[in-house]
């Protein structure tokens, strides 16, 4: 007797693979350099595996233009998905690079970890900090959570353009919100270094008034690299709970994106 396998569990089974494959392609952590690509694509196949029973037997297009309409829809899906969740991170590594630019330290950059492009080396340090704040607070399991959460909100062969419709504009509101809030959130991280850093600049400029002939340039660069790290060391204890208090919004911002 042979049995037949209904179409619609592959097709959901693959649609559900390369949504979770982007977003992990994109997502805090997981989209790291030294998480390898196998263990990206093992842990896509597993997650799929487990979330397509449980999610509606999507309608199989009937022509290979809306299949890949479909296809690219997952994809984009899941890099929007995990792009919100990246903010957050990227939030805290912009903290880096306004306080590298305070104190001078924006000179030196290196290939950053995380992303293709160069950054400083204090915005590496906030950057890891931020990944290892996220695991402390096990922001990941939130994550995966709510790529489930996600299955039901927005299951996998529903078009898009219907549930920018439902929302009313406001899926678009979201991401801008989510957006313009990165900025807000990494000045008031910086605010306290850059303060310090700021008056050091004006005891600078009283020296230099008070002793022309005094190389205050020389003298600039050194004493505002210690005043930051000062800034940043005495900073610590308050700086750690807005970090966390931002990592937990990461699987937030997610659930709030199609609802």
């Amino acid at each position: 007797m042979r049995m037949s396998i209904p179409i619609g569990y592959p097709y959901l089974f693959f649609l559900l693979f390369v949504r979770i494959l982007a977003f992990l392609a994109s997502a805090p952590f997981f989209s790291q350099r030294v998480v390898p690509t196998q263990a990206k694509i093992g842990l896509a196949f597993l997650l799929a595996f487990v979330l397509a029973p449980s999610s509606p037997t999507p309608f199989v297009p009937d022509s290979d233009m809306a299949f890949f309409a479909v296809l690219v829809q997952e994809i984009l899906i899941g890099l929007l998905l995990g792009f919100v969740a990246m903010l957050p991170v990227l939030a805290v590594g912009l903290v880096g690079t306004l306080v590298a630019g305070a104190m001078g330290m924006s000179y030196a950059s290196s290939i950053s970890p995380l992303f293709p492009e160069s950054t400083t080396p204090m915005s590496q340090l906030y950057t890891q900090l931020a990944i290892l704040v996220f695991l402390l607070v096990r922001a990941d399991h939130v994550l995966l959570i709510g790529l489930q959460r996600m299955v039901d909100l927005m299951p996998p062969g529903q078009f898009l353009s219907d549930v920018i419709g439902l929302s009313d504009g406001l899926l678009i509101d979201r991401i801008l919100a989510f957006t313009s809030r990165l900025w807000e959130v990494s000045l008031q991280m910086a605010l306290p270094v850059i303060g310090v850093v700021l008056l050091a600049d004006l005891a600078l400029v009283l020296i230099s008034r008070a002793m022309p002939r005094m190389n205050v340039f020389s003298q600039s660069l050194p004493l505002k690299v210690a005043m930051g790290l000062i800034a940043i060391f005495l900073s610590l204890p308050y700086f750690w709970p807005q970090v966390a208090a931002e990592m937990d919004k990461t699987g937030q911002q997610m659930l709030m994106l199609f609802r």
